[in-house]
């Protein structure tokens, strides 16, 4: 279940960095003044005259988050900011991402929200270079900072696939697949899991069928699930022949 946040939202440069001081991601926060800018964008998009600006901006929006969520794990995805993001719901820091283009994640915590209900979800965005960063500090390229790519909540469930490593490589005959899957179970029971992979050709021919054994996850328990499978006749992809699977 997703909810895409693509849209409206309002906004402040925050280029004196003291927008959380001055409380911009409280619930009583008047943002009637703030510009409204539609999501994703960069700086220039939100402000003309913030061409080639570095520093702090602000956004905020309100969510109905849906009764039918209930019991379900809700997070923050986001495609891709630039350059950091901190992210406030009700007034409450929850987490931050300082990967500029890369999908983040952030879980909204259970005590923090109520569904059927609405929430105030506030990202402060920054763009300053910092001599960690690629390509650095320097000076001489354009650091458009912004929110970028689509931004949206996800509901799911707490037992999930937290992560999926994929190997594939030519054998002779055809080709093999391996998978390593790391499996959480964030539930307050344990659960029984089985992983199922499916692997179809472009015409959507399914030619690999693939399961795990049965596991028992405690609650708050990790595993790795482990699936690999030989393939007959698998094409490699090359520029003149893009076969995908």
């Amino acid at each position: 279940m997703e909810m895409e946040l693509t849209g409206l939202w309002r906004f402040i440069p925050d280029p004196e960095g003291v927008g959380a001081a001055q409380g911009y991601a409280a619930l009583d926060f008047d943002d009637h003044l703030w510009r409204e800018v539609w999501l994703p964008a960069d700086f220039e998009m939100c402000a003309p005259e913030l061409g080639g600006y570095q520093g702090a901006g602000w956004f905020r929006r309100r969510v109905l988050l849906p009764a039918g969520w209930v019991g379900k794990r809700v997070v923050l995805q986001g495609e891709g900011v630039n350059t950091r993001v901190s992210v406030f719901v009700n007034d409450r820091w929850i987490g931050a991402w300082g990967h500029p283009w890369l999908p983040f994640e952030i879980e909204l915590p259970e005590d923090l929200i109520q569904f059927g209900a609405e929430a105030l979800i506030a990202l402060r965005v920054d763009n300053v270079p910092r001599p960690e960063d690629v390509p650095g500090a320097h000076l001489g390229w354009r650091n458009y900072g912004g929110l970028l790519r689509e931004v949206r909540l996800v509901a799911g469930d707490y037992c999930r696939m937290a992560q999926v490593r994929t190997r594939a490589e030519p054998v002779e005959g055809g080709g093999a697949l391996g998978l390593e899957i790391l499996v959480t179970n964030g539930r307050k029971s344990e659960i029984p899991v089985r992983v199922r992979a499916c692997l179809a050709d472009g015409d959507g021919e399914v030619l690999v069928d693939s399961r795990s054994s049965l596991i028992t996850l405690l609650p708050a328990q990790k595993a790795v699930v482990e699936l690999s499978q030989r393939i007959a006749n698998v094409r490699p992809w090359t520029p003149e022949s893009p076969t995908l699977y």
